[in-house]
Order: structure tokens, then sequence, then C-alpha cells
């Protein structure tokens, strides 16, 4: 099993851009602010933002390795993995681990719009993740 260091940062980098502009002011931001029943806008000073955006790029990069790590044992079956079965890996990825943050975003009274505005885009980056690991792998 061979590991891409260099797919692991582009795919972290690409998801990292993905989700900026997912949350972005003129796109998902607003909508998902006002969903986690927030009303006042947001003030950069009442949060650490190197601390948020730090950790997320670490959970990105964490995401990206486990991807790595994923689509090279899959390689070891099929090595002439194309990249569009990569993104469909990445996919279904998405998709395990969007599923349990449901209970965690229903518990805390978030309802489903923030969880499938949240979801809708890990999934959106576990595919971007795995056509990048493949095409660079």
């Amino acid at each position: 099993m061979t590991l891409h260091p260099t797919g692991i940062a582009l795919a972290a980098l690409a998801c990292f851009v993905s989700g900026f502009l997912w949350f972005g002011p003129k796109t998902f931001f607003p909508v998902w602010w006002k969903a986690m029943g927030r009303t006042e806008p947001l003030d950069p000073q009442r949060f650490n933002m190197a601390k948020v955006f730090g950790g997320t790029l670490a959970a990105i990069l964490v995401q990206a390795f486990v991807c790595d790590v994923i689509l090279s044992a899959i390689r070891v079956g099929y090595p002439a993995l194309s990249v569009g079965q990569g993104a469909a890996w990445g996919f279904h990825l998405g998709l395990v681990a969007a599923a349990p943050s449901l209970s965690h975003r229903l518990f805390a009274g978030h309802g489903f719009t923030v969880w499938i505005i949240e979801v809708a885009n890990d999934i959106l980056n576990f595919t971007i993740m795995g056509a990048i690991l493949v095409a660079v792998g």
C-alpha cells in the first residue's frame, strides 16, 4: 500500500477551498447560520478564527489521509482505478461520514436543514478527494 502525500495535500487544499466557497456569505452560510438559530451577525472577535480554520484544515488533512489509505487498499485489488471510480468511492465514504452526524444535529436541536447543508459539503468534499487521490496516485 502506497500513500500519496502530494495527493493528500492537494485533496485537502481543494476541500478547504470547497468548504470556503460552500459556506461563503453569498452561498449557504446565511441559511446555515439562521438554521443554527443564530440571529446576530457573525462576530470574528467572538471566535478564535485561527483555531477555527486551523482545526478545519487539520480535520480535512485527516480525512484526506484516511481516504488515501482506503483508496490505496482498494487499488491492491483494482490497480486500474479510474478518476471517476475514485470519485464514486469518495462519494460513498462521504455518505458513511455524513450519516452519524444526523443524530448529533437532531439532538442539538439544529434539525435537517443544518445537517443537509453540512453533509452535502462533506459528501462533495469526499467525492473531490477520491477523484484527486486517484488522479495523483
